[in-house]
């Protein structure tokens, strides 16, 4: 089971929906939490596939963070795209694989 979870950036509020093996449709899943996708961001709790990468792309999520890592093909659709996507992430420690000039340090 993969747990998905979208947080406003510029806020707390979180939307959290748990699917077996696939992401929810980004696109009405928002719509449900009324979470801005261009203020979004996706995280997952398994790899960041292809698959995962073009749902964001697609519903205008700018950053998609993974606890697993991503594959090669997703970071090259990444980079494509301009998505900020971030692997390996647990605790405060994280692998950034395309699109860096989004994020800041705290």
């Amino acid at each position: 089971m993969r747990q998905v979870c979208s947080t406003r950036m510029e806020r707390s509020s979180t939307c959290a929906r748990t699917s077996a093996g696939t992401t929810p449709s980004t696109r009405s899943w928002g719509v449900h939490c009324a979470l801005p996708a261009s203020s979004s961001i996706l995280v997952v709790s398994g790899r960041a596939g292809y698959e995962i990468v073009q749902k964001a792309i697609s519903a205008g999520i700018p950053v998609l963070a993974a606890v697993g890592a991503p594959s090669s093909l997703a970071v090259a659709l990444a980079r494509e795209f301009n998505l900020t996507l971030v692997g390996f992430l647990r605790g405060d420690r994280y692998n950034v694989y395309a699109g860096p000039d989004r994020l800041t340090a705290l």
